[in-house]
C-alpha cells in the first residue's frame, strides 16, 4: 500500500523518535539496502543522517566502559564498527541472557512451521513430565513472559541451577510457587525450558533449529551454540549462543525490519508485535524474552520491587532491547531507523570481574542515549516520494511570503488513520446509567477508505474523511501520547476530525466523548445533536435556534454555565480518560499497551475549549483539574466563564483563533485574555480570515479532510502547529518542533508566543477582525446573531 505525500509549506514537522519511521519494514521500503552473507556496505555518519562528533564521543564513552565491541546501523548500513581489546569482527561470545530474545523469535518461527499451535498452548505437550500435574497450566507464552510461577530467587538462578548435573531435570522440578500469569519474576531455569520446547518440538537440537530458521538466512555465519562454565567453581553443562558483534547487529536488523530479511517473510508479523510489546500487566518493561522502553514501570532482575519510570529515560519510548549479563546489548529503535550492539564485560568496573552482575546499570541510558541523540533532525531516511511544489503566499499581508522553513522528512504520512467508536458505560453521581460514546482515532496499517462524518450538515454535504475503520492499532506506533477532543456546543465528537486525524497519522491516539448536552426545555439533544451512533442532525437553523437559546441562558447566568460544563463536560471527560487508560491495560482491548500513560494531552473546539480550560485548572471548584493532562490547546474558544480564574492554569497551552471570530459568550471579553493570567509557556495564533468554523471539519469545504489538509492553507497551519506543540510537550521532541514553532506561518495574522516562566513580553495590539466574508459561514453566524 502506497501512503500519499503530502503538499506543505510548514505542515509536518519531523516526528520524534517515538514515531518518526515506524518499524516492521515501513522506514526501509522501497529500494531497501540488506547485507549479504559475506558482505555489508558502511556508510559515513553524514550520509546516515547522524553528527559524526556526537557518534564518536559515543564511541570513546562505551571504550572507557569497559566494551570490546560496538556496532552502528542506520538505514540498514553500518555508520560504526570498533572493536578494543584483541576482538574483531569474527570474534564470537558468550551473548548471556541477550540469547533470550533470539529464543524467543524461535518460538515463533516453530508455530510458524505449525510445531507448536501458539503461545497459549500448555507447556505440558512438549514437557510431557508435566502431564498431570498442576504444571499443566503452564503456557509456552507464561514461559516466554517470565510468569510461569515456578520457584525463583536468585540463589536457585546463580548457584543451584548452574550446579545441577541436569539443567533441563533441574527447572521441570522446580516447585510452582504462584498461579501461572499472576506473578513476574525474572526466572533462568524456567527459561531454559524454551529452548527444550522448541528442540522437542522440532525432534532437533537447538543449535540445528536455530541455524536452519534463522542463522544461515541472515548470513551470521560467526553465531553458534557452546558449553560454558562459569569459573572454575561450576564446572557446568550450560549451552548458550556466541554471537560475533555484527551477527547480532544482523537479528537487529532483522527485527527492525519486522521479520523479514531480504525481502522474505521469516517469522509472523503478528507474533513480532506480539513478542516486542508489552506481554502483560505485572512489568511495563517485558514481552516475549525482549525488554521495553516506554512503560510507566518496570520490574529488573531479582527485584520484586517496581521502580516508576522507563528503563532508558533519555531514549525513544520505542526502544526494545535484548540485554544479558556483562551488559551484552542488543538496542533497536524503529523510529530513528537504528540498531546498536554492544559486547564486552560490565560497564561498571566494580562488577567487571562477575558477568552475573545485575542487568541493568546507568550506562545503558548514557551510551544509547549518546547515539540517539547524534541523529539528526529531520531525518531523511524516510522521506523517499519527495514534495510537492510548495504553495507560495504572495507577501501581501506584509509577510515574507514564504511558509517556516519545513522538517525535510515531514513530506508523508507515517500511519494511516484508524477509527472506532466506542460506548463507554457510564454512572454519573446521583444519576441514572448512561452511554458515553466516543470516536477514537489511532495509527493503523490497514487500508484507508472513504468515510462520511454524521456531523453537523454544511452546504457541501457531510464532512468526510480516510479512515481504517475498526482496523488493528498499527503496534509499531506504540506506546502513542493520547489527546482528548472536547467538541464545541451542539456539535459531535467529530468536530475537528481533519485535526483528529492527522494526528493519528502522525502517531497520536485520539478520542474524542460525545458530550450529551442536555438542557431543557429549547435545546434537547434530540434536536440540537447529530449522534455519533445515530445520524446526522435536523436541520441547521433549527440547531442554530437551539444555540442561540443556550448562549443567551449560559451568559446571563455564570452558576448555571458552570455547573452545566461540571455535568456535561468536566466529569465526563474524565471518565473518558480513565477509560482510555483501562483500555490500554486490558489484554483484550484493540488497544492493549498502546497508550503512553504519561503524556496525556487536550484540546478543544469553541465550547469544547472551555472544557480545556476547566480540566486545566480554570474551573473555580479545584477537583475538576486533571494533572495527568500534561498540556492543551484551544479552537476559537471563549473565556467566560473562567475570565477571572485563569491563574489556575500553569501547563503549556496553545490558543487559535480566527480573525473574524467574535466569541458568541460575552464578544466584549478580549480574546487574548486568557494569556493575562495563565502561565507560560503560551502561544497565541489568530488564523488570517477566520471565522468560528474554520476550526471544525468545514474547512474541508467539500473537500475530503486530508485532502484539505494538503491544499487548505488554513486547515494546513493548525494541523501543522497542533502537531508541533504536542510534539513538543507530549513527546519531548523540541528540536524538531521548533522548525514549526519558531516561525510564523503566512496563514497567521497574528503570532506570538511565551515560552519561559517569568518571561515578560509586550503582546502587543491584537490585529483588527478581517472585512473578508466566508459566505455560507458568515451567513449563519449573522443568522445566529440577528435571532
Amino acid at each position: 500500500m502506497k501512503r500519499r505525500g503530502i503538499l506543505t509549506p510548514a505542515t509536518l514537522i519531523l516526528l520524534v523518535a517515538a514515531a518518526a519511521c515506524p518499524p516492521f519494514g515501513n522506514c526501509g521500503e522501497p529500494g531497501e539496502y540488506w547485507p549479504s552473507a559475506t558482505e555489508w556496505r558502511a556508510i559515513t555518519p553524514a550520509e546516515a543522517g547522524m553528527n559524526g562528533a556526537k557518534v564518536d564521543e559515543a564511541l570513546a564513552f562505551a571504550e572507557k566502559n569497559n566494551s570490546d565491541g560496538v556496532v552502528v546501523v542506520r538505514k540498514g548500513k553500518i555508520v560504526a564498527e570498533k572493536y578494543w581489546k584483541g576482538r574483531i569482527e569474527t570474534t564470537a561470545s558468550d551473548i548471556c541472557s541477550a540469547q533470550k530474545s533470539i529464543d524467543a523469535i524461535l518460538i515463533g518461527m516453530a508455530i510458524d512451521a505449525g510445531l507448536i499451535k501458539g503461545v497459549e498452548q500448555p507447556a505440558a505437550d512438549f514437557l510431557t513430565e508435566w502431564k498431570g500435574t498442576p504444571k499443566e497450566k503452564i503456557t509456552v507464552r507464561h514461559l516466554l513472559t517470565m510468569t510461569s510461577g515456578l520457584y525463583s530467587s536468585m540463589k536457585s538462578d546463580l548457584f543451584d541451577a548452574l550446579r545441577a548435573k541436569n539443567q533441563t531435570r533441574y527447572a521441570l522440578d522446580l516447585e510452582l510457587a504462584h498461579e501461572p500469569g499472576t506473578f513476574w519474576t525474572y526466572n533462568n531455569p524456567a527459561y531454559g525450558l524454551v529452548k527444550t520446547v522448541y528442540e522437542r518440538a522440532s525432534g532437533k537440537g537447538a543449535d540445528d533449529f536455530a541455524r536452519e530458521k534463522l542463522f544461515t538466512p541472515l548470513g551470521m555465519g560467526n553465531t553458534r551454540i557452546a558449553w560454558h562454565a562459569l569459573g572454575e567453581r561450576f564446572q557446568l553443562k550450560h549451552h548458550s549462543f556466541e554471537c560475533s558483534c555484527k551477527d547480532l547487529a544482523r537479528f537487529g536488523l532483522f527485527i527492525l525490519r519486522g521479520g523479514k530479511w531480504n525481502g522474505k517473510q521469516l517469522v509472523n508479523t503478528d507474533f513480532l508485535k506480539a513478542a516486542t510489546t508489552k506481554s502483560q500487566e505485572l512489568n511495563d518493561a517485558y514481552g516475549y524474552l525482549w525488554w521495553l522502553n516506554g512503560g510507566q514501570a518496570y520490574k529488573l532482575p531479582y527485584d520484586d520491587q517496581r521502580k516508576k519510570g522507563m528503563l532508558f529515560p533519555s531514549c525513544p519510548v520505542d526502544t526494545i532491547s535484548a540485554m544479558g549479563a556483562k551488559d551484552s546489548r542488543l538496542y533497536i529503535v524503529p523510529s530513528l531507523d537504528l540498531v546498536v550492539v554492544r559486547l564486552g564485560e560490565n560497564a561498571d568496573s566494580s562488577r567487571a570481574g562477575n558477568r552475573l552482575a545485575g542487568v541493568l546499570g546507568g550506562f545503558d541510558d548514557t551510551f544509547l542515549g549518546m547515539v540517539c541523540k547524534s541523529v539528526r533532525a529531520p531525518d531523511p531516511g524516510c522521506d523517499r516520494e519527495g514534495a510537492a511544489e510548495t504553495p507560495v503566499n504572495d507577501g501581501k499581508d506584509g509577510s515574507s511570503g514564504k511558509a517556516p522553513e519545513e522538517a525535510p522528512a515531514a513530506k508523508r504520512l507515517r500511519y494511516n488513520a484508524g477509527l472506532r467508536i466506542l460506548g463507554f458505560a457510564y454512572e454519573p453521581p446521583g444519576a441514572a446509567k448512561e452511554t458515553v460514546w466516543a470516536a477514537v482515532w489511532y495509527p493503523a496499517d490497514a487500508e484507508q477508505r472513504k468515510y462520511g462524518y454524521t456531523d453537523f450538515v454544511g452546504p457541501k454535504g457531510t464532512a468526510s474523511g480516510e479512515v481504517a475503520l475498526d482496523a488493528p492499532f498499527a503496534r509499531s506506533a506504540g506506546p502513542c501520547p493520547l489527546v482528548i477532543f472536547a467538541h464545541g456546543g451542539f456539535s459531535c465528537g467529530y468536530g475537528s476530525a481533519f485535526i483528529s486525524e492527522h494526528l493519528a497519522r502522525n502517531g497520536y491516539i485520539v478520542v474524542a466523548p460525545d458530550y450529551i448536552d442536555t438542557r431543557a426545555p429549547d435545546y434537547r439533544e434530540q434536536i440540537a445533536f447529530s449522534r455519533i451512533k445515530e445520524g446526522n442532525a435536523e436541520n441547521p437553523l433549527r440547531v442554530l435556534m437551539a444555540a442561540r437559546q443556550f448562549v443567551e441562558d449560559m451568559a446571563a447566568d455564570r452558576a448555571l454555565f458552570l455547573s452545566y460544563l461540571e455535568e456535561h463536560r468536566l466529569r465526563h471527560t474524565t471518565f473518558v480518560i480513565d477509560e482510555a487508560l483501562r483500555l490500554n491495560a486490558s489484554a483484550d482491548s484493540f488497544l492493549h499497551g498502546s497508550v503512553r500513560a504519561g503524556a496525556i494531552g487536550i484540546f478543544g473546539h469553541s465550547e469544547g475549549g472551555l472544557t480545556v480550560l476547566g480540566k486545566i485548572g480554570a474551573h473555580p471548584v479545584k477537583e475538576f483539574k486533571d494533572a495527568r493532562i500534561k498540556c492543551a490547546l484551544t479552537l476559537s474558544a471563549p473565556v467566560f466563564p473562567f475570565e477571572e480564574t485563569l491563574g489556575g492554569v500553569d501547563v503549556p497551552l496553545m490558543a487559535l483563533v480566527g480573525d473574524n471570530d467574535s466569541p458568541a459568550v460575552h464578544p466584549e471579553l478580549p480574546r487574548r485574555m486568557v494569556f493575562d493570567k495563565v502561565a507560560p509557556p503560551k502561544y497565541y495564533l489568530v488564523l488570517k480570515d477566520g471565522t468560528h468554523f474554520s476550526f471544525g471539519n468545514s474547512v474541508a469545504q467539500g473537500e475530503p479532510l486530508p485532502k484539505a489538509v494538503e491544499t487548505n492553507p488554513q486547515a494546513r497551519a493548525l494541523c501543522a502547529y497542533s502537531l508541533a506543540f504536542f510534539d513538543k510537550y507530549l513527546r519531548g521532541d523540541a528540536e524538531s518542533a521548533a522548525v514549526v514553532l519558531d516561525q510564523a506561518d503566512p496563514a497567521w495574522a497574528y503570532y506570538v508566543r511565551e515560552e519561559n516562566k517569568g518571561e515578560q513580553k509586550e503582546w502587543g495590539a491584537e490585529p483588527p477582525a478581517s472585512t473578508k466574508k466566508t459566505g455560507y459561514l458568515d451567513g449563519l453566524r449573522e443568522h445566529l446573531r440577528k435571532k
